[in-house]
Parts: structure tokens; sequence; C-alpha cells
């Protein structure tokens, strides 16, 4: 993890274990991670539902997060904004 923050991916190593860690409640008790998870608004159903063209509030709240606030600085995350508008 520090290795994570000093490379400017801690977010995204967060974003992943917390998703990986709510699809397996069980791996809490075996290896705790060392911080609070993150809401990243993935979930199966929307991400299925998507592939169906089904797409509601969850999908694009999960599509916003994933393309704007992943970045761990606020300078990415406006870059990335920028970008996409």
């Amino acid at each position: 993890m520090e290795q994570a923050a000093y490379d400017k991916t801690y977010k995204r190593i967060q974003a992943v274990l917390s998703i990986v860690y709510q699809q397996f409640p069980h791996l809490q008790e075996l290896k705790p991670l060392p911080f609070e998870m993150i809401e990243t608004h993935w979930n199966y159903n929307v991400i299925r539902d998507a592939k169906l063209g089904v797409r509601k509030k969850d999908y694009f709240l999960y599509k916003f997060f994933f393309k704007h606030l992943i970045f761990d600085t606020l300078r990415h995350q406006m870059k990335s904004l920028r970008r996409a508008y």
C-alpha cells in the first residue's frame, strides 16, 4: 500500500480490493483490509444489466467513479473531467 501511495495508484488498489472483499466477505476474517472499503458502485447485477443494455442510475454512478474519481489526486480527477466534457 505504501508503494501504491507513492505511485499514485492507491485509490485504484483500494477500489479493486473493496470490490473483491464485497464479493467475498469472508476474506475480511482471513486477512482484514488495512483501510476502510470505499463505495465504487460496482455490483454484479449492474454490470450484468449493462451488458444487456439496461443502464440505470447505479450504472452511471459506477461509470463516473471509474472514469473520473478513481485517481489519487484532485489534479488528475479534474484533468479527467476536463477531457471528457
